[in-house]
């Protein structure tokens, strides 16, 4: 059991916060100026709030305005907006995929490009002109001259580069995440 003079008191500091709160809410009568909030330009209500207005609607506060839009629904669970993520990155990825194969199928395919690079034999290379080429053979052992510019490989290989006894090529392949990786091959020439 508690003392009645404990809840007396008790009772008595609750009237007295509460008038408090009660006089500072309420603006002074007879103001000559009125009042400036200091923090009028950080507090979100400040315009909505009118101290001097002696209208009870006009000191309700108003929330803030916010986007319902960036707001996580609290009703949904998180595993499924997870899920719904990666079925979106998922789509997106499929569209870069689908882009890039239509860039590459858009061009003529050269006769090399059904060919895997190691199915493929490095024999030669020389100088026709000004321009170095190199030779390469097939499985069926049937010989192609090879110019800076052109396709080999099934990855889209563009060679880059023909010098004395290498050949560089750059392959463009398309990476789990749909973006386009270049990946650079020097192929040389076996010792005899």
């Amino acid at each position: 059991m508690v003392p009645k003079f404990v809840t007396t008191s008790l009772v008595s500091v609750l009237l007295l916060v509460m008038s408090t709160l009660v006089h500072a809410a309420t603006p002074p009568q007879g103001s000559a100026a009125p009042a400036v909030d200091p923090y009028a330009s950080i507090n979100p209500y400040a315009e909505v709030f009118d101290p001097n207005s002696t209208d009870a609607m006009s000191r309700i506060l108003r929330a803030p305005k916010f986007d319902l839009n960036s707001i996580r629904d609290p009703f949904v669970s998180f595993i499924d907006l997870e899920g719904e993520r990666e079925r979106e990155l998922k789509a997106i990825t499929e569209r870069k995929q689908k882009k890039m194969r239509e860039r590459f199928d858009s061009r003529v395919k050269e006769p090399l490009e059904d060919k895997d690079l190691t199915a493929l034999n490095f024999v030669a290379t020389f100088r026709m002109g000004d321009d170095n080429v190199a030779m390469v053979e097939d499985s069926k052992k049937q010989s192609y001259i090879i110019r800076v510019g052109n396709y080999m490989g099934k990855h889209n290989g563009r060679i880059t580069k023909i010098g004395q006894g290498t050949m560089t090529l750059t392959e463009k392949r398309i990476s789990p995440a749909g973006d386009i990786v270049d990946s650079e091959k020097v192929l040389t020439l076996p010792k005899k």
